[in-house]
């Protein structure tokens, strides 16, 4: 896509949209997004903005009720200083869960993540943990009770239903994230009573 969206750190927002000249039209999800285009426009006339809301996400509604399975859902942005895929304590404690039936884990790696790592996930083999090797998500957003991530961009699609997700060592300290820094700490974090966000 031709937007990179540079992020002021020290304000925890997004300044201003820097744009390439690649295209003509800009399709945006929101007011949030629409706004910031419409001013670029008015500095570079040559492209047009219409709203035309998050397409991708529009399969996850209505947002359906279902009966809760335990389904933790563990996603992973590919950059290795920042995904939790590459770390070994959590593969250890994700298995151990794993093995010992306390959740059902069921997961998805981005698709540039090494052919190395995935396999070493997909060599958790007990009933209770399940890799799924696609890119479509919304299937495996509608299937879990909670998700399990690091700063992967999935977590804000995950949010729309109104369940929890759990973060390990995310760049920021949102409040509606629950914050994990010790791997060790990954079961009583899942244990927490914030399903009810989703009620």
């Amino acid at each position: 896509m031709d937007l990179m969206r540079k992020k002021d750190h020290q304000k925890n927002v997004f300044s201003h949209f820097r744009l390439r000249g690649f295209f003509d039209l800009y399709c945006t999800q929101g007011p949030s997004t629409t706004k910031g285009f419409k001013a670029q426009q008015t500095k570079h006339p040559y492209f047009e903005v219409i709203e035309t809301g998050w397409s991708k996400v529009d399969p996850l509604f209505p947002i359906e009720k279902k009966e809760k399975t335990n389904t933790v859902m563990i996603a992973s942005t590919f950059t290795e200083s920042l995904s939790l895929a590459y770390n070994d304590d959590i593969y250890q404690e994700v298995k151990r869960l794993s093995n010992q039936g306390v959740f059902n884990f069921i997961m998805v790696l981005h698709p540039k993540m090494p052919e190395a790592i995935v396999s070493k996930w997909k060599s958790i083999s007990n009933v209770n943990f399940k890799f799924h090797n696609t890119t479509d998500l919304i299937p495996l957003y509608k299937q879990a009770d909670i998700m399990f991530a690091d700063t992967t961009s999935a977590i804000q699609e995950f949010l729309l239903q109104k369940k929890p997700v759990v973060t390990f060592k995310h760049t920021f300290k949102h409040d509606y994230l629950i914050h994990l820094e010790n791997p060790y700490d990954l079961e009583n974090s899942l244990k927490k009573p914030y399903y009810t966000l989703s009620n």
